[in-house]
């Protein structure tokens, strides 16, 4: 095993750590026409997804299939196998971006760092793909 691959695992291992923290999905309820309640939750919690924000969730599902191809990886050093983390890495950076589509007030800074974290998976895994 090659030791110097070991910095592909931390950015799905901070996603994974930045998506429980409490403030990190923000949902927008408007029980009156004036009134708007804010209610924040993290990207494990299933309410978003029941209310129809599947981003935050799916991005959680997706960093978690790409953290065990990694590890599958790092143990076979396949490149089939680094080639579908590549393509689920896209996946999830698109999942990441989807509370834009409801609107900028659906986005916390928390969600800002998690698609720069992955941003950054998917260069590392690119540059991967490329040098070997």
């Amino acid at each position: 095993m090659k030791k110097k691959y070991l910095y592909l695992f931390i950015p799905q291992i901070a996603v994974l750590l930045m998506a429980a923290l409490p403030n990190s999905v923000a949902m927008r309820f408007a029980p009156e026409p004036v009134e708007t309640i804010i209610h924040y939750t993290n990207y494990y919690d299933l309410l978003p997804f029941g209310y129809g924000h599947f981003g935050p969730f799916l991005t959680v599902c997706l960093a978690g299939i790409v953290l065990l191809l990694t590890i599958i990886w790092f143990f076979t050093q396949k490149q089939g196998i680094l080639s579908s983390i590549r393509i689920v890495s896209v996946f999830e950076l698109a999942t990441s971006m989807l509370p834009l589509a409801l609107g900028l007030s659906y986005i916390t800074w928390i969600g800002v760092v998690i698609t720069l974290i992955i941003v950054i998976q998917v260069v590392l895994f690119k540059l991967e793909l490329v040098v070997d």
